[in-house]
């Protein structure tokens, strides 16, 4: 058996140029699609939360800033409506305790728990859009795939004056300490042999 050779002749005669470009352009055109689809899914939500995030429970993705600070507000209000509850069991009866999130007396305006819903509209609008438009592409896909849960970061308590009004509201359920009353009497030296 003879081998035959093959030149670099014999094998740009073989392959048809005209076979690669029917593959390559379709690829280039599919892979541009898919670019220019993710560029524009992602601009579409400059001003708005990406599809996806959550505030704990709750999806806020798609809402526009001024959606979201009203959104959040209504959650503030309702907070101080509801206030804060304890609850626990004294003696196998469950005892309740409402703490109003706002102190008033004729001087004085207190909010125990405060938050800015402007500042977390601003937040949660702007999360994960830093970069160029294909990293903002590419955070887009995938905050909408892994649903992230996201925390309020501009609450702040006033815990010094929170804690001290938990303290007077649970006052009538706590036992105040008391000497055991324990008097020890003749003691003999214990002789160790």
């Amino acid at each position: 058996m003879k081998k035959e050779m093959l030149n670099m002749s014999d094998i740009t005669k073989h392959i048809s140029w005209r076979r690669i470009w029917v593959w390559i352009i379709p690829f280039f055109v599919v892979v541009g699609i898919i670019f220019v689809g993710l560029i524009s899914y992602a601009s579409s939500y400059d001003r708005r939360v990406f599809p996806g995030v959550h505030i704990g429970d709750v999806h806020v993705g798609g809402m526009e800033a001024e959606e979201l600070q009203t959104f959040l507000q209504k959650m503030n209000d309702n907070l101080v409506d509801a206030g804060i509850t304890l609850e626990f069991y004294e003696e196998d009866v469950k005892q309740i305790v409402r703490i109003d999130p706002t102190v008033v007396s004729k001087d004085l305006f207190v909010e125990l728990i405060r938050m800015d819903p402007a500042r977390e509209a601003d937040m949660l609008v702007s999360y994960q859009k830093e970069g160029n438009m294909l990293v903002r592409a590419w955070s887009a896909l995938l905050v909408r795939v892994t649903k992230p849960r996201l925390e309020l970061t501009s609450v702040t308590l006033d815990t010094e004056r929170l804690t001290d009004i938990v303290d007077e509201r649970l006052l009538p359920f706590s036992t105040q300490p008391r000497d055991a009353g324990v008097v020890i009497t003749g003691l003999k030296p214990v002789s160790f042999e």
